[in-house]
């Protein structure tokens, strides 16, 4: 998929031959643009100075149809272009692209931290090596997919401590409207859907908390990017494992399916919440 800068031109080739090579025998093009939502952007517009039986066309779309909506970091576009053969027969094709910013992550848009910060806590992580050796695209794309994953998580977080921006006494809970939607009581928070607060709310969450949650986004990440081929076979069933002389045995059952790996939840250590309902049937 091509990719474009934020409020740049784009230049879109269509191929005007049918899959198995074949001219398609256009006599006139026209074209429109949708966003990611499907939403039309520009409607069907006929390619001035088109030239029947063409072999392709370009399109270009102007830069203030790429604009970035604020606070958005990729989004993408779909130009259909509609070609009109001699016989009257009306063939349509696609072709979508992408729009990025000139940050690759933005915090709390696609991230909890930069590349930039991401790149110095993988120095201090030897375990992250399929993480180093990735290039800077399959990184950006493996921190935005680990930090949706970890969005789905519950957490419980102590508030706070002295040097926090607020302090809660054990006779005192914060109210909501310092963290709508959220659940309070003494000394603790429970965090549902993280990824929908402001950055913030999340500006005040403890430091120790923040760092565990940046850790574990890094960890996911090198999971995304090199795969766990042990949860994998857990998750089928797989009960015991051989190479050689050695040999490993679970206990039987199926593991818990979490949206996130061991690993990172490892690294969220204490703040992870777990919850449980009771009902009558």
């Amino acid at each position: 998929m091509t990719t474009f800068a934020n409020g740049s031109v784009a230049s879109i080739v269509f191929s005007l031959n049918h899959d198995d090579g074949t001219p398609i025998g256009a006599q006139s093009v026209s074209y429109a643009l949708f966003d990611a939502n499907d939403v039309i952007i520009i409607n069907p517009t006929s390619v001035a100075g088109f030239v029947a039986n063409s072999a392709q066309v370009t399109i270009t779309i102007a830069g203030t149809n790429n604009a970035l909506p604020t606070g958005q970091n990729i989004d993408s576009r779909k130009v259909t272009l509609t070609a009109t053969t001699a016989a009257g027969e009306i063939v349509n094709l696609d072709q979508i692209y992408t729009i990025r910013g000139s940050s690759h992550l933005d915090f709390m848009v696609n991230s909890y931290q930069t590349l930039q910060n991401a790149e110095m806590l993988a120095l201090r992580t030897p375990t992250v090596y399929v993480y180093a050796a990735a290039s800077i695209k399959d990184k950006v794309m493996a921190l935005s997919e680990a930090y949706n994953r970890l969005g789905m998580l519950t957490f419980s977080v102590n508030y706070f401590t002295q040097n926090s921006v607020e302090y809660v006494t054990e006779t005192n809970t914060l109210t909501s409207n310092s963290f709508p939607g959220q659940f309070f009581r003494p000394r603790y928070v429970v965090i549902n859907h993280i990824n929908d607060m402001t950055a913030d709310y999340v500006s005040k969450l403890p430091k120790n908390f923040f760092n565990a949650l940046c850790q574990a986004q890094l960890i996911e990440a090198n999971i995304i990017l090199g795969g766990d081929s042990l949860t994998d076979d857990r998750r089928q069933g797989m009960v015991s494992k051989k190479v050689g002389e050695s040999a490993t045995t679970w206990r039987a059952g199926k593991p818990l399916d979490l949206p996130v790996s061991r690993q990172a939840l490892k690294a969220l250590t204490g703040y992870i919440h777990y919850g449980s309902k009771l009902g009558r049937g």
